[in-house]
């Protein structure tokens, strides 16, 4: 390396800012680039240029640092070659990576297809056709278990009470509850 990139590359080191904004945008690329340490050395090189040519006139040099490492991101990632071919071993030990047979699973696909239809009939024959009824089925079924959450849903989507949606969610779910263990 020539005295002058040494130069600039401890300028740039020398300024916790600028370290700190290299640190976190290699964080940010680390899983894009092969080589993170000449994006880190590209990004140290130009801030140190920079501050060589401009010295104090920088007015925010943490601003500028991001975003010349952004521009060097940029480059680098229009300079990043796609492997031509991916290897099933692992090159840091020897892990085989095992590839998902699609054409085997048109089974599991199938059944699960069709415990879906299933489930999809049950839930209306729950509802008895109630849209609200519906609607509750709906979210238990998207994850929303919170019943003030669900509540506050309905009364915004359909309008009324929060907590008559609340008793109607309770009692609705002890009523499926009592039907689904009267199935099973």
């Amino acid at each position: 390396m020539k005295e002058l990139q040494l130069n600039r590359i401890a300028k740039a080191v020398g300024n916790e800012e600028v370290v700190t904004v290299v640190e976190m945008m290699s964080r940010k690329y680390d899983h894009v680039f092969n080589d993170i340490t000449s994006y880190e050395y590209e990004c140290y090189q130009k801030i140190g240029k920079a501050i060589e040519n401009y010295g104090t006139s920088i007015r925010n040099l943490k601003a500028y640092a991001k975003r010349i490492c952004g521009k060097v991101a940029a480059v680098h990632l229009k300079r990043r070659k796609i492997p031509e071919s991916i290897s099933l071993y692992s090159t840091e030990a020897n892990t085989v990576f095992e590839i998902e047979d699609v054409l085997a699973n048109v089974e599991d696909t199938i059944l699960e297809t069709e415990s879906h239809e299933t489930l999809i009939k049950k839930a209306a024959l729950l509802a008895q056709r109630d849209s609200k009824k519906l609607a509750i089925l709906k979210a238990w079924s998207e994850g929303v278990t919170n019943d003030l959450e669900l509540s506050r849903m309905l009364a915004h989507s359909i309008g009324g009470n929060i907590e008559t949606h609340r008793t109607t969610i309770k009692r609705f779910r002890a009523k499926c509850q009592t039907k689904l263990a009267g199935i099973a």
